[in-house]
Order: structure tokens, then sequence, then C-alpha cells
């Protein structure tokens, strides 16, 4: 019997997102592709002046 207990996420991708901010409002655009992001559940941060990550929002994409 094999017993995994620790992964490795190959599919793991980083996208530098062009942001906008109105105010309060920050807006992303996703990537233009599938092929870049296919569809699925991500983890969106945010990093504010100070490069401090925001905690993460679940988002689904296609």
């Amino acid at each position: 019997m094999i017993t995994v207990t620790h992964a490795f996420d190959q599919e793991t991708r980083f996208f530098d997102l062009p942001v906008a901010q109105a105010g309060n409002i920050v807006t992303v655009q996703s990537p233009i592709s599938p092929n870049l992001a296919p569809p699925g559940h991500y983890l969106l941060f945010v990093w504010n002046a100070s490069g401090v990550p925001s905690v993460a929002r679940i988002i689904q994409m296609g």
C-alpha cells in the first residue's frame, strides 16, 4: 500500500494581470485565451504598494 502525504500541483500558474483602480474598486483582466488559463477555480491575490498580498479569493473562470 502506498500512501501519499505530500503533492506538488504541476498545473500551478501565476498571472501578472492588468489592474485598474477607481477609488476602492479594483478591476483585473483575465487572460484572453483559455489555453493560458483553462476553465476552473483559481486563487486571486492582490498586492498593495508595499508588496503585501491580500487574503486570497477563490474565483471561477470559464
